[in-house]
């Protein structure tokens, strides 16, 4: 993985990939590692892998060793909180860079397992309701691009087309 496969939605897995070799020089991450990217503008991009990687140094990782909370570290790790801290941390030359030394110690809430599951939840409910959102705008777009070429289209035909469809 390189910064560029992440993307804060979804990991681009179809990279040329690694060797053996390669592998064994590598950093590697299981399923349900966090990874954020650490440099350029698209520091802070959060994703979870849901399959073994290796990562280039830009990446940095969070392996959760409890089961079932890597859901909640990459919402602690998007959150405009931790997103600000990390951006403040990071090194302002050419390309803005967060290190790894500064990174790892970024605090990051860690409430009871119970709270996390049910914050999880709330944001799974939450993303529901925005993609139905965005789907009834994109929805009201269209019929307000219909609506506005009808219009359009009978503002600008000529004077005879109008007659004739008014006399019908």
């Amino acid at each position: 993985m390189k910064p560029a496969d992440l993307d804060g939605g979804a990991i681009n897995y179809d990279g040329p990939g690694l060797s053996k070799e390669g592998m064994h020089h590598s950093r590697v991450a299981p399923a349900n590692t966090v990874l954020m990217v650490c440099i350029g503008a698209t520091l802070g991009k959060v994703n979870v892998t849901d399959r073994t990687i290796c990562f280039n140094q830009q990446i940095n990782a969070v392996t959760p060793y409890a089961d079932g909370i890597h859901r909640f570290i990459a919402l602690a790790l998007k959150a405009s909180g931790f997103q600000e801290l990390a951006w403040s941390k990071a090194g302002t030359g050419t390309l803005p860079i967060i290190s790894k030394g500064k990174w790892e110690v970024l605090p990051i809430p860690l409430p009871p397992l119970s709270e996390q599951q049910r914050i999880v939840a709330k944001a799974d409910e939450l993303m529901v309701l925005c993609e139905r959102l965005e789907a009834s705008l994109t929805t009201a777009d269209d019929t307000r691009r219909c609506l506005l070429e009808a219009l359009l289209a009978e503002a600008l035909a000529p004077d005879e087309e109008r007659e004739l469809e008014a006399a019908e």
